[in-house]
């Protein structure tokens, strides 16, 4: 070979290396599926896919989860799986749930895909289908989870959220919200005293039920922050007469213990919050009997005063049930007897949460995911936002008959509006009760470690109530407050004038506008009494509970029962 050909072999020799030297070497296949597609038809619960690496020759690989379209809703898009140690090694499968958020889909079958991709490693997918019967995309306002409720006299009740067109939750002071209400096809006259107030004007009571079982223990830092977010996050966003009750699940073996009753006191709450896991759990955690301790929470609420009151169990969980002894269906069946939404935060990041996602879809709740500890606090601030944005829709029929019609309403707020028609027939016959003239009140009683307090509520309030006198007598010594505005109190910014009793040991509270009556049919808290000891299980509240009807003689009328109090006078003193 001359050296000219050598030469010119080298130079193709070189550029050949070269070349090949510059070539990334060629993607390996690992990935491997529980599913080649997943079919959601019309079910709205999350179906679960379990992806794992199936090549012993990669160790590992990190994957990144990328859906093809926004309503294909995953709870994580980054996941690690190691490769099986041999040819029969142990498979490292890691479980991803999958949702489909109808709401953003249109009417018809849709067909999309989630693309799972590593470095080095072959690109896969996997076909996602659902079918819409309906268009579920939401517009600019939206009701949402709307309950109708009928009472006398002849009250008509909707109880709703609000949610803007991405999803989200619309809070807004309810003066801002326009309403027109209807009766069948008739506009219900401004003489219904037709109302809008926050739901939280209702009686609110939260059952929250919180996870020490072992799998949450082993996540470091997991309890700290739901204990954390708990005391800090959700307690100092409810209203002053909001009852909160918390129950703990720790193992299998035993069952849930309802460490705080329900009570206003806060302080007790963070405490009993504490106490859990030194006195009660004492290092001692197990598996989970999530269902169990559900249905236990949900039969602490009174099935008398279910019209009464908004109702809700959050529960903070890691979604793992192992030991239940119930179903769901006997946990849902519980609140929807008891009036009872459930929320739950899922803090498990591989989790199967179709447990949790059955129960809250059913129930009209909310499934939110806490697939960290930094987003937990978030989690519970969206809980709190949900909260803010229940409204409470109220009007007293004018009709007399036996005629029964459907109500409905359109809100319009900032130029928007939405329209929602109850399914439920309203009958005004069955709902007189003893007349528009009868006002409704009653006690609502709270206990902390060393106190007991209690709200006067109204549940209905007649026309034109510019005053109200009330006397109580106990045989504890109590102090009484009006309720603010800020917490919904009807008596915000009356004057208030306390005379004690000094014959018979009590105290008369007048009250009296500035100008406006309390609304026409309206509803919320009035009075709170703060007794300085805590009150046996069989000491009565008050000996005495009058109200001076005899204020409204020339003005209506009207007048105001409490229920389990006769309407006795205190004794007069003798000459």
């Amino acid at each position: 070979m001359n050296s000219t050909m050598k030469l010119a072999y080298g130079v193709v020799l070189g550029a050949l290396v070269v070349m090949l030297a510059g070539c990334p070497p060629e993607p390996k296949e690992a990935i491997e599926f529980s599913n080649a597609s997943l079919d959601f038809e019309r079910s709205e619960l999350p179906i679960f896919l379990q992806v794992w690496n199936n090549n012993p020759e990669v160790a590992s690989f990190t994957l990144f989860a990328t859906p093809s379209d926004s309503w294909i809703v995953l709870n994580t898009r980054t996941l690690s799986s190691a490769g099986p140690s041999g040819a029969n090694g142990d498979l490292d499968k890691q479980t991803v749930q999958v949702s489909v958020d109808r709401t953003r889909l249109t009417a018809g079958d849709h067909v999309g895909a989630i693309s799972f991709s590593a470095s080095g490693i072959v690109t896969r997918e996997v076909e996602v289908r659902v079918t819409q019967d309906q268009d579920g995309t939401l517009n600019a306002l939206n009701v949402i989870n709307p309950v109708v409720t009928y009472s006398s006299p002849y009250l008509i009740d909707f109880s709703f959220s609000l949610r803007d067109e991405g999803g989200d939750t619309v809070v807004r002071d309810p003066s801002e919200l326009v309403i027109a209400a209807r009766e069948g096809a008739e506009s219900v006259a401004s003489e219904t005293g037709v109302h809008i107030q926050r739901g939280a004007a209702r009686q609110l009571k939260v059952a929250l039920v919180l996870d020490y079982t072992l799998s949450m223990q082993s996540t470091e830092g997991a309890i700290a922050a739901m204990e954390e977010a708990a005391k800090n996050t959700l307690l100092p966003a409810l209203n002053e007469d909001a009852l909160v009750s918390i129950t703990e699940f720790h193992r299998e073996d035993m069952a849930a213990m309802e460490v705080v009753p329900f009570t206003i006191d806060h302080t007790f709450i963070a405490n009993g919050i504490d106490s859990i896991q030194p006195d009660i759990v004492q290092g001692f955690s197990a598996a989970s009997r999530m269902l169990d301790a559900l249905l236990d929470a949900a039969n602490t609420f009174d099935a008398a005063t279910t019209a009464d009151e908004e109702r809700y169990i959050i529960v903070f969980t890691d979604g793992n049930d192992t030991s239940s002894s119930i179903s769901t269906n006997d946990v849902v069946n519980r609140a929807l007897d008891r009036g009872i939404r459930i929320y739950a935060i899922d803090f498990g990041t591989n989790s199967v949460a179709t447990d949790l996602q059955d129960i809250t879809t059913r129930t009209d709740g909310t499934l939110f995911n806490a697939a960290s500890i930094s987003s937990l606090d978030g989690a519970f601030q969206r809980i709190v936002q949900d909260l803010d944005g229940q409204y409470n829709l109220r009007w007293a029929s004018l009709s007399r008959d036996s005629n029964s019609f459907l109500p409905g309403f359109t809100l319009t707020l900032d130029g928007d509006s939405v329209t929602h028609t109850a399914t439920e027939e309203f009958v005004p016959t069955r709902y007189a009760g003893n007349g528009v003239l009868e006002g409704q009140l009653r006690f609502v009683t709270s206990e902390s470690e060393t106190a007991t307090t209690v709200f006067l509520r109204a549940d209905y309030v007649p026309r034109f109530i510019r005053q109200f006198s009330i006397h109580l007598t106990s045989d504890t010594n109590f102090a009484v407050s009006a309720v603010n505005g800020d917490n919904d109190g009807l008596f915000a910014g009356w004057s208030m004038t306390e005379t004690p009793d000094t014959e018979n040991g009590g105290v008369t509270l007048e009250f009296v506008s500035p100008d406006d009556p309390i609304p026409f049919g309206t509803f919320g808290p009035m009075l709170r009494v703060d007794f300085d000891t805590l009150l046996g299980e069989n000491d009565p509240l008050f000996s005495t509970v009058f109200v001076d009807n005899s204020i409204y003689e020339t003005t209506g009328g009207q007048s105001f029962v409490v229920t389990g109090y006769d309407n006795t006078p205190p004794k007069q003193k003798k000459d």
